[in-house]
Order: structure tokens, then C-alpha cells, then sequence
């Protein structure tokens, strides 16, 4: 259900967006910002695959081939989000986002547990 998060631009970016929405604590906006990184994500591989964005059928293939794994990744990142704004003010510098991810990752057979 959870995954190791990589230390790279783009989960950082997606954490200060969370954490930014978290702190909003409106719920709608939240799974809003979920939908718009996934559509992104689909429209991002049809683009480096020299696919129009309405090519439907290749939208499901992604879905059918990633949606899963990256539905984890987003909700692994939605926990980070959520520990850093129960413990932090502010958003978290490269450093600190390097160090709550080796917490998450280091925490995820726990995590995995909690959901089966």
C-alpha cells in the first residue's frame, strides 16, 4: 500500500504541495490536488510518447499499468505530508525533506501492516 520515496526534485515538489494543502485541511482540495498530479503524470507520458492527450485508450493502458504504484507513491507522500505539519511549522528545507523520508521509508513495513 506504501512505498520507499526517492529523494528527488519531483517528490520533494509534491510534498510542499501536500503539506500546503494539509495545512489547509480541506479534504476536497486535497483529493483535488491528488487528481491533478495523476492527470499531469498520464499527460506527461503521452506527451514523451508523442501521444495526443486525447488518446483514451493509451490514458487506460497507464492507468492499468502504473495507476497503482503511483496511487501508493502519492499516498505514501500524503503520509509524509501529514507527519511533517503534526511536528513542523513551515515546509521543509532539501535536508529535512531527505531526513522524513528515511523516516517514512523506514517505517514502512509498519505502515503496510496497518493496512492489511
Amino acid at each position: 500500500m506504501f512505498c520507499i520515496l526517492e529523494k528527488d526534485q519531483k517528490t520533494y515538489r509534491y510534498l510542499l504541495d501536500f503539506i500546503t494543502y494539509t495545512r489547509k485541511k480541506d479534504a476536497v482540495s486535497l483529493v483535488r490536488l491528488d487528481n491533478d498530479i495523476q492527470a499531469a503524470e498520464i499527460a506527461l507520458h503521452l506527451k514523451l510518447n508523442g501521444l495526443s492527450e486525447k488518446d483514451a485508450p493509451e490514458k487506460t493502458v497507464w492507468v492499468q499499468k502504473y495507476g497503482r504504484s503511483f496511487r501508493e507513491y502519492l499516498i505514501t507522500i500524503m503520509i509524509a505530508a501529514i507527519a511533517w505539519c503534526a511536528n513542523n511549522e513551515g515546509t521543509p528545507t532539501w535536508d529535512e525533506f531527505c531526513k522524513l523520508t528515511e523516516h517514512i521509508d523506514s517505517t514502512k513495513s509498519f505502515l503496510d501492516g496497518i493496512h492489511d
